[in-house]
């Protein structure tokens, strides 16, 4: 039996059901975001053995603060650690850099954290890539803190909104596309697939990325994976 149903069993001859479900909706845990889709397909690429050579993983979109389901640059550099990844976090926000490289350090001091506008980063990056995880430029839903916009002004120099989010994630796959290894995979957070179309931080990167070959191996409904086709 679940919680839920437990505590209307329980509470209902009192009148309590009510709170004992808003209980429930408390205490129950946050959801993941779209790291552990790309943690999930690490760890069964590195199981069933698809690489001989030590493998990439690019975060663009450091972890801003430790909230519950986030803290994704942790996970995924604890996860490039056992599998013997490199591992690169990257963030136009030197606040962000700057926690991370401490949090590095203490993980494994030759992982990189590094304060650079992902397209750009990814444009100049001159190795392979295996995972790469698009979590950046927000989406605008109405509710960021005055103090996330002015963070966006001062670094970017343009405002948060949906048309640089969807520009933003588009010019990071154009910048890296002959970049992926075979059987390469990539997460977008924060993205979703409603009324034939895709929605998010992956709209206009996902139909391109599509169109270049790679094609949807998951939708959790909130984040999504695409794969490069293997090597023949």
């Amino acid at each position: 039996m679940t919680f839920k149903r437990l505590a209307r069993s329980a509470l209902r001859p009192v009148g309590l059901e009510d709170i004992a479900v808003r209980i429930w909706r408390r205490v129950k845990p946050a959801p993941e975001h779209g790291h552990v889709l790309l943690i999930d397909h690490m760890r069964r690429r590195s199981g069933e053995g698809k690489s001989d050579s030590a493998q990439t993983c690019i975060e663009i979109g450091t972890t801003r603060e430790a909230l519950a389901g986030q803290c994704s640059t942790e996970k995924l550099a604890q996860t490039c650690l056992q599998i013997g990844a490199h591992f690169y976090t990257v963030d136009m926000d030197i606040d962000n850099t700057t926690g991370a490289k401490q949090l590095l350090a203490s993980i494994a001091p030759a992982f990189a954290a590094v304060c650079s506008k992902g397209e750009d980063f990814l444009a100049d990056f001159d190795g392979t890539i295996d995972y790469l995880y698009l979590d950046a430029f927000d989406v605008d839903h109405g509710r960021h803190s005055e103090r996330r916009k002015e963070r966006y002004r001062e670094f970017l120099g343009e405002e948060l909104t949906n048309s640089a989010c969807w520009k933003m994630h588009l010019d990071c796959v154009k910048n890296c596309m002959g970049k992926f290894t075979p059987g390469a995979v990539v997460v977008f957070d924060d993205t979703s697939w409603k009324d034939s179309e895709w929605h998010g931080k992956g709209k206009h990167a996902i139909p391109f990325m599509l169109e270049a070959g790679f094609s949807v191996i998951e939708n959790t409904g909130h984040s999504v994976a695409l794969a490069r086709p293997s090597a023949t």
